[in-house]
């Protein structure tokens, strides 16, 4: 426990840095993030070893953080090429390749690096940008805490034994009012430290859905590590696993908080 305790405290200082530093420094830190968490994935799987799909996946993690300035039609493009790169593996070495393993890479090649790329992204908006950055891990964090104590202190039927036999349905419910409270605390500090409001309504709309998708994200996570066999993607972070396994949350709640402010094109902050 106190290693756990430690190496979060460690984290959470080096996140707080970053998120404080310029826009291109989160967009580096996101490129080498991508690498990072694509290379665990890989290692589960020994798509590490393939010279191949490390080439292609290392290229496009390193690229993607820095493709907003970009047309939609270039970038479909990209993906495109992506995807042509892939399937020219698999049809060179059919022997190596089969048709899952592209499908696992292309998988993990596209949600790790995306998901870090829509957070550089949020960062780049104008006026509220440095604000928004915050938003995914708020969402992701203080639901893994929620989630943690109220499954703990309540137990019951379970969400999802097949993928994570400790966690339960008041566990889940827990994180959704772990992200409120936390979305709440966050409206103050906004107001009173840097007279910034929320929209209430779609503010607290993003709360839950955040939790919700970041609940996800660390579902699905543990699909693929219970696919591999493998109970952590690493061991960087002792306590914690690797470093997939602590952002695995935010890699689907970061895309979320994305959707709401620029998709939808939701004003959560005046």
């Amino acid at each position: 426990m106190l290693a756990r305790m430690v190496s979060g405290v460690v984290a959470a200082v080096i996140l707080i840095v970053v998120l404080l530093s310029d826009a291109w420094v989160i967009g580096v830190c996101a490129a080498i993030l991508s690498v990072w968490c694509l290379l665990e994935a890989f290692s589960v799987f020994s798509y590490h070893k393939n010279a191949a799909f490390l080439l292609i996946g290392i290229l496009f993690c390193g690229a993607a953080p820095f493709l907003e300035h970009w047309e939609f039609t270039q970038i479909t493009g990209f993906f495109f090429l992506f995807l042509i790169l892939l399937s020219a593996a698999m049809v060179l070495f059919p022997k190596k390749i089969r048709f899952l393993d592209l499908a696992i890479v292309m998988f993990l090649s596209l949600v790790i690096p995306v998901s870090f790329s829509m957070l550089v992204f949020l960062r780049k908006i104008p006026a509220f940008g440095v604000y928004y950055i915050w938003i995914p891990f708020l969402g992701a964090f203080l639901s893994d805490i929620g989630a943690f104590f109220v499954g703990r202190a309540i137990g019951g039927a379970k969400l999802c034994e097949e993928l994570s036999p400790k966690k339960t349905i008041s566990g889940s419910i827990g994180g959704i009012l772990g992200a409120v409270v936390g979305f709440f605390l966050y409206a103050l500090i906004l107001k009173y430290g840097f007279s910034v409001t929320v929209n209430p309504i779609p503010y607290y709309l993003l709360a839950v859905a955040s939790s919700v998708a970041g609940q996800l994200g660390d579902l699905t996570m543990s699909s693929i590590k219970r696919y591999a066999q493998v109970k952590d993607f690493g061991n960087v972070m002792p306590g914690h696993g690797g470093m997939l396994d602590r952002l695995d949350s935010v890699i689907f709640s970061g895309p979320m908080v994305y959707i709401f402010i620029v998709t939808l094109g939701l004003s959560i902050m005046r």
